[in-house]
């Protein structure tokens, strides 16, 4: 028998009473009631908030924050509810945007995502495209690979059919992303172009930054490390030039990738203090969580094996404080070096299934199949050659597909080693070693 105690009982009473009380208004009652409120929350905080730049001006500067926006979201319910006792239509979208704003601001993602989403029900043309692309930039930091590439479509159909160029050109390389990380690198790069043409020729200054950001990325991850550190150098060139802070923290951080992939750990590791720093007062904590697990990375490449741990502990600490579940599983997948080279191998095997998890759930391909071959090579250590050989074929066909060069010379050497001093054939005995050309 479940036993209801006399205090929930009332407040379940309580609720089902102002429930039917709610019911029993006519409807536009109902609607007249929602306006006064209204208009009473909004005289509370001082009255109508500024209008919020339009989402279909490229060129609208960011959103103020103001007092109201702590309430924006309710008063967006209240306008949206009195539709019928009054013209609240624009009113209630003005404040789904401030809503929107102020959760993102405030790391809440799944009420941010669905107030974007709801925003853009509400809206059209290029300012529907907007907020889909909006929505889609908080699913995508928010580990939710698969949503993201979904909201990207629409807004891009969107934004092709009411003649956004200008928006079209920006969610377009954002989509690239998210398309090379599902393994089309050949589509990704083809978009990349696109956009980044269109930006040149509507003469999108500030945004070719982001763009070519985007493109040493893709120029990194499949091989080409010279033209990758060629093209972050050229986005430094035009972000110094700028008030863009936020960007300059990521393109620093991303060229301290390309140092690290090239055996440069310590020019690296100053790259990514400032990055760190620079993202932090730009108010951007996603950057610099990636930042600091690449510090950690590279005091695990200078052997500084305590600091390197520590510094993991701190990245992970970040990342689920501001729910960005992409940044935890690729420090809970390195994390899982030291503990192997500590003799931990449970731990470390624990460490990369959490991490593998999170990949699938997020959608993020690449990780995904780096941390399968570190499983593979843990497994290895365990001497469970059947499920390192499956894990290995996994990850490593996950790698050919995106043709991720650096990622796949330096397993397929670890493997051999580790191979070799299991005393079991290579673990691509049957699978092929074909390269991507």
């Amino acid at each position: 028998m479940t036993v209801v105690h006399a205090e929930v009982a009332y407040l379940f009473r309580h609720a089902l009473l102002r429930d039917a009380a709610y019911e029993l208004q006519l409807p536009a009652d109902r609607a007249r009631l929602h306006a006064l409120a209204f208009h009473l929350i909004e005289q509370a905080f001082g009255g109508r908030a500024p209008e919020p730049p339009p989402l279909d001006d490229i060129n609208a500067p960011a959103l103020e924050a103001h007092a109201i926006d702590a309430v924006a979201a309710e008063l967006a319910m209240h306008a949206g509810l009195a539709s019928s006792a009054g013209a609240l239509e624009t009113q209630r979208r003005d404040y789904l945007h401030r809503a929107a704003e102020h959760a993102q601001r405030r790391h809440q993602t799944t009420q941010a995502l669905s107030l974007w989403s709801t925003l853009a029900d509400a809206s059209q043309g290029i300012a529907k495209g907007e907020a889909l692309r909006r929505a889609a930039h908080v699913a995508y930091h928010s580990g939710m690979g698969r949503q993201a590439e979904a909201l990207l479509q629409q807004a891009v159909e969107c934004l092709e059919q009411s003649g956004g160029r200008a928006h079209l050109a920006i969610a377009l390389n954002h989509l690239s992303i998210v398309t090379r990380e599902r393994g089309d690198i050949d589509k990704s790069e083809a978009m990349l172009m696109q956009s980044m043409a269109m930006m040149r020729e509507l003469k999108l200054d500030r945004y070719l930054p982001g763009a070519l950001v985007s493109l040493a990325n893709l120029y990194r991850f499949t091989g080409r490390g010279h033209l990758s550190e060629t093209t972050l150098r050229e986005a430094l060139d035009l972000l110094r030039n700028t008030d863009s802070r936020r960007l300059y923290g990521i393109a620093l951080g991303n060229l301290a990738s390309t140092y690290i992939t090239s055996g440069r750990a310590e020019q690296a590791e100053s790259l990514l203090h400032e990055s760190y720093q620079v993202s932090l007062a730009a108010g951007n904590p996603g950057s610099a969580a990636i930042a600091l697990g690449n510090i950690a990375l590279c005091h695990e490449t200078l052997a500084q094996w305590d600091k390197a741990e520590e510094t993991y502990h701190r990245t992970l600490k970040l990342a689920r404080e501001i729910g960005d579940r992409r940044t935890e599983g690729v420090n809970l997948g390195n994390m899982a070096q030291i503990s192997l080279r500590a003799g931990r191998t449970g731990q470390a095997l624990r460490l990369l299934e959490q991490a593998v998890a999170i990949h699938q759930d997020c959608g993020n391909r690449r990780f995904e199949g780096i941390h399968l071959c570190d499983t593979a090579l843990c497994h290895l250590r365990m001497q469970s050659t059947s499920q390192a050989r499956a894990c290995w074929r996994k990850g490593i066909t996950i790698l050919r597909e995106l043709k991720d060069v650096h990622e796949i010379t330096s397993f397929t050497e670890a493997m051999q080693s580790e191979c070799k001093a299991a005393g079991v054939p290579p673990l691509d005995d049957g699978l092929g070693t074909e390269q991507p050309g």
